[in-house]
């Protein structure tokens, strides 16, 4: 990663603002990862919950997205090694 200093000076004050940039396969592995746990696998685990016990397709939805956020989990795994 790489660091960049940058000094910005406002009302007779000066701050200094350090900033850094992310490997790309980071910001991959962390998106992917977000989306996975964060997102996707929690949203399914509600699915199942809320409609289980009701007729229609909630089976087909909650396998759908499960499957979603495993393919984002092991894309983010991957990704990382």
């Amino acid at each position: 990663s790489t660091t960049a200093t940058e000094e910005t000076t406002t009302n007779n004050t000066t701050a200094s603002i350090q900033t850094f940039s992310l490997p790309p396969w980071l910001v991959a592995h962390i998106c992917c990862m977000m989306l996975s746990w964060g997102f996707f696998l929690p949203i399914g685990a509600l699915i199942a919950i809320s409609f289980r016990d009701k007729e229609g397709f909630w089976f087909t939805l909650h396998k759908a997205v499960q499957s979603l956020g495993l393919a984002l989990m092991i894309a983010g795994f991957v990704v990382a090694f």
